[in-house]
C-alpha cells in the first residue's frame, strides 16, 4: 500500500493530504477509486444507475485536490535557508571493498590494519576530502551516506576523532556513516551507525539504525529517533529503511523537526521506491527530507514534498563518471502537522475498524435464519370448487 501511494508523489496538490491522514487517507482514495470505475462499468456508464456513489467519490476527490492547491499557494516555504551537502562515497575505492569480500568476524589487529590500510582509509580519506570541499564551498550541514565508512569496531574511535576535529576546524554539522564490523561470525554482526558532530567537535548524536532489513544483518537499536536545535533549524536523523516505519519517523514530527537527515544504502530493485517513502515521510510530518543514498538515489525535498535536489543512482549509465555528491539549499523551518501532532495512524484504524463492521454484518446477513417456507394454511383463503 505504502508503494501505491508513492506513486502519486509528483502530484503535489493530491500529497498534501498526507500531512493530515499519513499514507493511509490517500491509500483509501487510491484503493476507493477501483470499485467506482467497476460500479459504473457494470452499469453501463449509466450516471442516474451509480450517480450517487461517482458523486460522493469527485467530491472527496475535489476537496482534496482544491485543499492540497490551496496549501501550496498559501502556505509555501519561505525565509532562510541552509546549504547542505550529501555525499556518498567513491565508487571505484568502494567497489574495491565489496570485491574485497570483507565480512565481520574475528580477527588479528595486524589482519585488521592491512584491511583497514588497502581498502577502508581510501575511501574514509575521499570522504574527508570532499568534506572540506563541500565546507569551503559554503555547506554548513554535510551529510554522509549510510555505509559511507566501514570499520571494525574495536578501532572505531578513529574516524570518529578524525570527523570531530574536521567538523570543528571547518565549522560544520558533519554526520558521518559508518558500518562497524563486529569480531563474530553470526548475525547480527554489524552495527550500522550515524554520528552527528557538532561545529564545536562534540558528538551529539550516535544512531543506530533501528530497523533490520534481510540482509543486513546489523543489530538494532533502540528505535528513539534523536533531534538537535542549531542554528538551521531542528536536525533529526534516521537510517534508510528506517523511513518506512511511520510511527517512528513520526517521533521527528513529533519534536518539532525541521530537517530529517536520512543517510542510506540501496539495492537498484527498491532505490525508487524508498525514495518515495521519503517524500511521504516529509510531507506527513512537515519537514525537509535530505536523502544522501549510497548505491541509490539521493533526493531532497522540502515540506510540502518539492524536489529541491537530485542525484542519479549509481546503476545509472552516467554513475562512474559523478563523484556523487548532491548539495542542496534547504528551507529551515518546517510546519506543524496534523498527521504528527494528533491523527497520526487513526485514518488506518478507523478503515479497518469499518472493514470488521461490514465483514460482521454481512456475516450476520448471510447466516440469518430465514421465515418458514410454509404459509400458515389456517389463514389461507379457500380455493373455489373445481368442477369436473
Amino acid at each position: 500500500m505504502g508503494h501505491a501511494v508513492g506513486t502519486q508523489v509528483g502530484n503535489l496538490p493530491l500529497l498534501q493530504s498526507v500531512s493530515v491522514t499519513g499514507l493511509w487517507g490517500l491509500a483509501f482514495l487510491i484503493a476507493w477509486t477501483a470499485p467506482v470505475c467497476n460500479e459504473l462499468w457494470e452499469r453501463g456508464f449509466d450516471l442516474r444507475a451509480a450517480g450517487r456513489s461517482t458523486v460522493v467519490w469527485v467530491c472527496s476527490l475535489s476537496a482534496v485536490l482544491l485543499l492540497g492547491g490551496a496549501r501550496l499557494v498559501f502556505d509555501p516555504p519561505a525565509g532562510s535557508t541552509v546549504r547542505v551537502a550529501a555525499l556518498a562515497p567513491n565508487r571505484a575505492t568502494d567497489d574495491a571493498s565489496v570485491a574485497a569480500g570483507i565480512k565481520a568476524g574475528p580477527r588479528s589487529a595486524a589482519e585488521r590494519a592491512e584491511l583497514r590500510r588497502r581498502y577502508y582509509t581510501p575511501t574514509v580519506d575521499d570522504m574527508f576530502d570532499r568534506t572540506v570541499t563541500a565546507a569551503r564551498s559554503g555547506a554548513r550541514i554535510v551529510l554522509w551516506s549510510e555505509a559511507a565508512a566501514y570499520d571494525f569496531v574495536e578501532e572505531g574511535a578513529a574516524v570518529v576523532e578524525r570527523a570531530r576535529a574536521v567538523a570543528r576546524a571547518e565549522r560544520i554539522y558533519l554526520q558521518i556513516g559508518v558500518v562497524y564490523l563486529l569480531p563474530r561470525e553470526r548475525s547480527p554482526n554489524v552495527e550500522i551507525r550515524a554520528i552527528m558532530i557538532d561545529p564545536g567537535g562534540t558528538v551529539v548524536w550516535n544512531y543506530l539504525k533501528t530497523s533490520t532489513p534481510v540482509g543486513d544483518g546489523n543489530v538494532p537499536g533502540p528505535g528513539v529517533v534523536p533531534t538537535i536545535d542549531t542554528p538551521y533549524g531542528r536536525l533529526a536523523t534516521v537510517i534508510c529503511f528506517d523511513a518506512n516505519f511511520m510511527p517512528l519517523v513520526r517521533q521527528a514530527g513529533q519534536a518539532g523537526a525541521d530537517i530529517l537527515l536520512l543517510p542510506s544504502s540501496d539495492y537498484a530493485q527498491v532505490t525508487d521506491a524508498l525514495a518515495q517513502q521519503a517524500v511521504l515521510r516529509g510531507v506527513e510530518n512537515g519537514m525537509s527530507v535530505v536523502r544522501s543514498a549510497r548505491l541509490g538515489t539521493s533526493i531532497a525535498v522540502d515540506h510540502q514534498g518539492r524536489m529541491i535536489g537530485y542525484e542519479a543512482s549509481w546503476f545509472s549509465s552516467d554513475a562512474r563518471t559523478t563523484d556523487h555528491t548532491m548539495t542542496v539549499t534547504v528551507p529551515l523551518q518546517g510546519r506543524h502537522t496534523p498527521y504528527s501532532r494528533w491523527v497520526g495512524d487513526a485514518v488506518a484504524w478507523l478503515c479497518l475498524t469499518g472493514l470488521l463492521a461490514m465483514t460482521a454484518v454481512a456475516a450476520v446477513r448471510r447466516f440469518r435464519p430465514t421465515a418458514a417456507a410454509e404459509p400458515d394454511r389456517a389463514t389461507e383463503p379457500a380455493l373455489p370448487a373445481v368442477r369436473s
